[in-house]
């Protein structure tokens, strides 16, 4: 398989080992700088370095905005968000070496690598009503402490709430009798979170209801999804993006004509077949040259040809205001 990243009317895009290098002492010092951040007790993540390897090496050392990927259990194995993540970082520090007077807007489906959550991100959808509890047999997994953007009626906006009981807490409101054995390390829930902000009002359920008689303003969920507090409910790719300090615009859900890159898989498709020789070797040589900006693959032509296709797709859309259920939000 092949995970890849196109630039608007180009399509992929390459560097040198020289320029390779100046990414990587980039990524070096931001990574320094993310630590001293934490360090001074910011509420952030401390980035990992590791060296630019998810990027594919042609035969003339210039390494390109896709990764080729043999994936299966005694092979590389399986190809993962985390793996994706990776990749795109690598690419994003390419970038910022080949274009730093730019700052580029990235464009992903809802995939489920792209939609894949980090270990510990505040999600509703990972929440229950109480405290802690267990899903598919497994209790619920600790989420990290959210920065409040706006005031709410209990806690102004700055506040760093946590949404895990800690050591000396207070027992739930709504369960005063527990023991500190019984919450401690324990997720609070939605109804301990809403509580603490003081958005919690009498007759709140997990969903305010069903069908037409559903009341949104006593959603638990709705409610706490709608809250504008840092990191809830934002996927990996969208974290990633902002640690880069670039844009990221996540395509409507089920609308692969909106995606440019769709298309290109496609053409890299039709190529390759129209030129296969049924041997592996043979389709791990031509799978790179799919790629390459020739006319009967990705010319320049033919990748603006595509996006702008997209575009029209998505500004049909937007000007007639089409919505569907993907429209519709589920925390």
């Amino acid at each position: 398989m092949v995970s890849g990243t196109i630039l608007h009317n180009v399509g992929f895009f390459s560097a040198s080992r020289a320029q390779i290098q100046d990414a990587e002492r980039n990524r070096r010092k931001r990574c320094a700088a993310s630590a001293a951040a934490k360090r001074r007790g910011e509420n952030v993540k401390v980035e990992k370095c590791h060296p630019i390897d998810m990027l594919h090496e042609d035969e003339h050392g210039q390494y390109w905005s896709y990764h080729r990927f043999e994936y299966g259990k005694n092979k590389e194995g399986y190809w993962t968000g985390f793996r994706m993540l990776d990749r795109m970082s690598d690419v994003l520090d390419m970038f910022t070496v080949l274009h730093p007077e730019h700052k580029p807007v990235g464009l992903f489906d809802w995939s489920s690598c792209h939609d894949c959550m980090e270990v510990g991100a505040p999600s509703v959808k990972r929440m229950n009503l109480g405290v802690g509890g267990v899903r598919n047999g497994e209790e619920l997994a600790p989420m990290d402490p959210v920065t409040i953007l706006e005031d709410t009626p209990n806690l102004p906006a700055g506040t760093v709430q946590h949404l895990v009981f800690r050591r000396g807490d207070d027992p739930p409101f709504h369960s005063p009798h527990l023991k500190p054995a019984q919450y401690v390390g324990k997720l609070k829930g939605m109804r301990q979170i809403l509580w603490e902000r003081g958005l919690l009002v009498k007759g709140m359920s997990k969903t305010g209801g069903s069908g037409e008689k559903q009341d949104t303003s006593k959603s638990m969920e709705h409610v706490l999804g709608e809250q504008d507090f840092k990191e809830v409910d934002s996927s990996l790719v969208l974290l990633l993006m902002q640690r880069h300090g670039v844009a990221c615009l996540m395509l409507p859900k089920y609308h692969c004509e909106c995606n440019p890159i769709e298309p290109v898989w496609g053409r890299a498709k039709d190529w390759t077949r129209k030129n296969c020789k049924y041997s592996l070797e043979c389709l791990r040589k031509n799978v790179p040259l799919s790629f390459r900006s020739e006319k009967d693959r990705q010319a320049v032509s033919v990748v603006q040809g595509y996006c702008k296709k997209a575009y029209t797709h998505a500004l049909m859309y937007r000007e007639t205001r089409v919505q569907g259920p993907e429209g519709k939000k589920t925390y």
